[in-house]
């Protein structure tokens, strides 16, 4: 059974499955939810159900503080319609950024840096990440954080990690070559250098590194002198 779904303060309006969460079938209808990982595991989607019915599938608990289940809000890429619903959410600009890769190297034998050459400035800051189309399938997106803060020259910095049968590393590591071209979605993410003086303590593990990396060296390059401790896992 279909369902309409209305977004707001968008006013947005499409129909949605019961067997559909709310970002798949926003995306069917080309309605860009701000969203990231899409597994109910990184909390970029999330939402306030307004009015209707609705099925919240498992996701990460710590997503949601307990105020906030109070208020009424959902990880809307593990929503279910069940009525009409209206949601609160944010539609993010449909603008996508051209690049060119001008490197490839192995920084591990599973991991590659990437590196891109956008062909209009890409204004992000540093601890975001960027959505990629996957060459040869572009209603396939995969999500990654640049490693440095906004250059000078324009290059935008990724570290890749290759996965098992994925789409998208699988071909950057064995088909990929500087010139082919990669198409970006807008930057997105919350997470970013505060502009305070409290020390930094940051923890990553794997590629989680590389926002970390772009927020370190920003602090580092804006002359900022507070204590910062990374603990690194691998």
């Amino acid at each position: 059974m279909e369902y309409e779904i209305c977004l707001e303060p968008s006013g947005v309006r499409f129909k949605a499955d019961e067997s559909q969460n709310i970002v798949e079938a926003a995306k069917a209808h080309h309605v860009a939810i701000k969203h990231g990982c899409a597994s109910g595991s990184c909390g970029d989607c999330k939402g306030t159900i307004l009015s209707g019915e609705s099925e919240q599938g498992p996701f990460m608990p710590l997503l949601l503080l307990p105020t906030e289940r109070a208020a009424g809000m959902a990880i809307l890429c593990k929503l279910y319609p069940r009525s009409n619903l209206r949601l609160q959410a944010e539609v993010i600009s449909g603008d996508v950024w051209n690049t060119e890769i001008v490197g490839l190297s192995k920084l591990a034998w599973n991991v590659l840096e990437l590196r891109l050459r956008p062909e209009k400035p890409y204004p992000y800051r540093s601890g975001q990440y960027a959505r990629m189309a996957v060459p040869g399938q572009e209603d396939q997106w995969r999500s990654y954080s640049m490693a440095t803060p906004p250059q000078d020259w324009g290059e935008l910095v990724f570290h890749i990690r290759e996965l098992q049968g994925g789409l998208f590393s699988r071909w950057l590591f064995y088909q990929a070559q500087c010139g082919d071209a990669i198409t970006l979605g807008p930057p997105q993410g919350d997470f970013a250098l505060q502009d305070n003086t409290r020390p930094l303590l940051c923890i990553a593990a794997g590629t989680g590194l590389a926002p970390i990396e772009a927020i370190i060296q920003e602090s580092m390059h804006t002359g900022q002198t507070r204590p910062i401790h990374l603990f690194y896992g691998a």
